[in-house]
């Protein structure tokens, strides 16, 4: 097949996605409103992530729909020299397959640490690894990252929700 008639599939393919994934987005807020989004004093119910991803997910993939469907000419912004092998961050197939697989592995290995490390030194841990090893971020950068990742997912999870963060054992030991 040549490569005219590819060019011309892959916007209506990305169209086709991002429409699902807008569909999925629009079906989740609406189904968030069931759980209750806030509870009697004012106080965050179950319903209020999945409103906020539902929201979120809708506007960000409705966008990019709008975007598909109206054949924007606009190509990336080029970071790096963007030849047939590589991506606008100058990355190979190879690397972006070799990135992939590296987070994959490493997202069972952190749910594996969660109940011994507890959940945010396991989920840090995750964040770190990615950061240094897999992005190959300098390490005062990467340790930034991590601590401002883990501060976040502590204040929404553990602060503002209020939701019980697993200690592990290591924290068990330490809690008591």
């Amino acid at each position: 097949m040549n490569s005219a008639a590819e060019s011309t599939r892959e916007p209506i393919g990305q169209a086709v996605v991002f429409g699902l994934l807008a569909a999925l987005g629009a079906t989740v807020l609406v189904s968030s409103f069931g759980y209750g989004i806030l509870r009697d004093g004012d106080r965050v119910g179950p319903g209020l992530l999945p409103m906020v991803v539902g929201l979120l997910l809708l506007l960000l993939s409705g966008w990019q729909l709008v975007t598909r469907l109206r054949g924007s000419t606009r190509g990336p912004v080029a970071a790096a020299p963007v030849g047939p092998e590589t991506d606008v961050l100058g990355r190979t197939q190879a690397r972006r397959i070799r990135q992939l697989r590296m987070v994959v592995v490493a997202l069972p290995i952190t749910i594996l640490l969660v109940p011994v490390l507890g959940f945010l030194p396991a989920f840090g841990i995750c964040v770190l690894f990615i950061c240094a090893v897999v992005e190959r971020r300098r390490p005062v950068q990467a340790l930034l990252v991590t601590a401002v990742a883990v501060a976040v997912v502590y204040g929404i999870f553990g602060v503002f929700l209020d939701v019980p963060l697993p200690a592990g054992v290591v924290g068990d030991l330490f809690g008591s």
